[in-house]
């Protein structure tokens, strides 16, 4: 009976370090949020996968695992959209879209861009829609844009928060990360000189 109670420490101590090590290995591997989600979408276990959170339009069976993917919100509507891409070839990166209706056909969108290579997150910021013309110096129309609609630097700062707010608040819930929009984890954000404080 002794020599049974022993095998067993062994085996339960033995088990111990496994999940630690796993845990270790996880937790080396994805160093910020993005890094997380995207590494749910293609490197771990479906239950938790980022397509899987409820607030995810579902995908097709056969679109998972693509290289390109979008997943849209099911709450999204022509006033206000979330997209989140992903990109899984040598380019890996993962994407965060955010718009926002200021106009009648006129939208700003907020773009969070991270490169899962280089560990940079590009924050910037766009305009499209029906009522936004077509132009090759975007900067200047960008400009323009925002004194047209008096949207200051603090409006845009806030509108970028809150969509990315939304993303890492609804993952935290999903996943229970320890990351959030406050502590996003190890990496660099380069912001446009719109988002700039």
């Amino acid at each position: 009976m002794n020599r049974l109670s022993k095998k067993w420490k062994i085996f339960i101590t033995a088990m111990a370090v496994l999940v630690g090590s796993l845990y270790g290995v996880y937790k080396i591997n994805n160093r910020n949020a993005f890094e997380e989600m995207f590494n749910s979408y293609y490197n771990f276990v479906p239950i938790s996968a980022l397509y899987n959170m409820p607030q995810i339009e579902p995908i097709p069976r056969d679109n998972r695992g693509a290289d390109v993917v979008v997943l849209k919100y099911k709450e999204n509507n022509n006033e206000r959209k979330i997209r989140i891409s992903l990109v899984g070839d040598i380019n890996k990166r993962i994407s965060i879209f955010y718009s926002v209706l200021i106009s009648d056909g006129v939208h700003l969108a907020i773009h969070y861009s991270y490169d899962i290579n280089s560990h940079k997150l590009r924050n910037y910021i766009s305009f499209y829609g029906d009522n936004v013309p077509e132009t090759k110096d975007e900067k200047k129309q960008i400009e323009e844009l925002l004194k047209q609609y008096n949207l200051s630097k603090e409006q845009l700062q806030k509108i970028s928060d809150e969509g990315l707010d939304k993303v890492l608040t609804d993952w935290k819930r999903y996943s229970n990360s320890s990351y959030s929009k406050d502590n996003m984890g190890r990496l660099t954000i380069e912001k446009d000189e719109f988002l700039r404080q």
